[in-house]
C-alpha cells in the first residue's frame, strides 16, 4: 500500500480547517451566488404556487422543478418561507410610491391628483399581475395583504392624519375601510385585467379615495 505524501496530508488538514470556518464558508457562498439562480428559484416557486399552496411545497419539490441541487438552493435560502419572503419584499419595495405627503394640511384630496399619483403603482401591478395574483390568492402567504396595506398606511398616514377634521380613530377607520375596498378592487382586476385599462383603474381608485378622505 502506497504511503500518502506528507504534503497531501498537510493540504487535507488545511482544507478541512478552512471548510469548518463559518466565516470562510459564508464568503465562499457569497462568491458562488448569482442573481440568475436566485431569480430562477423565485420564479419557479411562483409557478408552482399557481396550483399548490406554498406551505405544501417542499424544498425537494422546488429544486426538482428548478433542476438545481439542494446545496445550490441553500446557498440562497434556508427555507421555502424565506423564498416567499424574498418575493414579497421585492414586490413591495419595488412598487412606485407617490407624493401623498405633499400639500397643505387643510386641503382635501382631489380625485384627478390622486389618479395621477396612483397610475405608476397601478401600472406596476399590471406589469407584475401574475405575481400579485399568486401572492394574493388562496395558495399565497396570508400575511401578504397586511404587509402591502401597512406599507400604504405608512406612505399616506402623515398626509391623511394632517386633515383638520375628524379624530385620529375616525381617520384610521376610514383609511382601513378604504384599504379594504382598494384591495378587493385590485384583486378583482388581477383576474379581469383586460376589462379595465391601467388609467381606468387609477381614475376609479382616485375617485373612491377622494370620496373616503373627504368624508372627514
Amino acid at each position: 500500500m502506497r504511503e500518502i505524501p506528507f504534503r497531501l496530508i498537510i493540504y487535507i488538514r488545511w482544507l478541512d480547517a478552512v471548510c469548518s470556518n463559518k466565516n470562510v464558508n459564508r464568503r465562499l457562498a457569497d462568491i458562488l451566488r448569482t442573481p440568475d439562480t436566485e431569480k430562477l428559484i423565485c420564479s419557479k416557486l411562483i409557478e408552482m404556487m399557481e396550483t399548490t399552496p406554498f406551505y405544501q411545497i417542499k424544498v425537494s419539490h422546488l429544486v426538482n422543478n428548478a433542476v438545481i441541487s439542494r446545496s445550490t438552493f441553500y446557498l440562497y435560502f434556508d427555507s421555502i418561507y424565506a423564498v416567499i419572503q424574498k418575493i414579497e419584499d421585492d414586490f413591495i419595495e419595488n412598487m412606485p410610491i407617490g407624493s401623498f405627503s405633499v400639500g397643505n394640511s387643510n386641503t382635501k384630496f382631489d380625485p384627478v391628483d390622486l389618479s395621477s399619483e396612483l397610475y405608476a403603482g397601478v401600472e406596476y401591478m399590471k406589469q407584475n399581475i401574475n405575481t400579485f395574483r399568486v401572492l394574493s390568492g388562496n395558495n399565497g402567504d396570508p400575511s401578504f395583504q397586511s404587509r402591502l396595506m401597512n406599507r400604504s398606511w405608512k406612505l399616506m398616514k402623515n398626509r391623511f392624519t394632517s386633515l383638520s377634521d375628524g379624530s385620529a380613530t375616525e381617520k384610521r377607520l376610514v383609511f382601513e375601510y378604504l384599504l379594504g375596498g382598494q384591495w378587493s378592487l385590485i384583486k378583482w382586476w388581477a383576474s379581469h385585467e383586460n376589462e379595465l385599462t391601467t388609467k381606468d383603474v387609477s381614475i376609479l381608485i382616485g375617485k373612491l379615495m377622494s370620496q373616503a378622505f373627504n368624508l372627514l
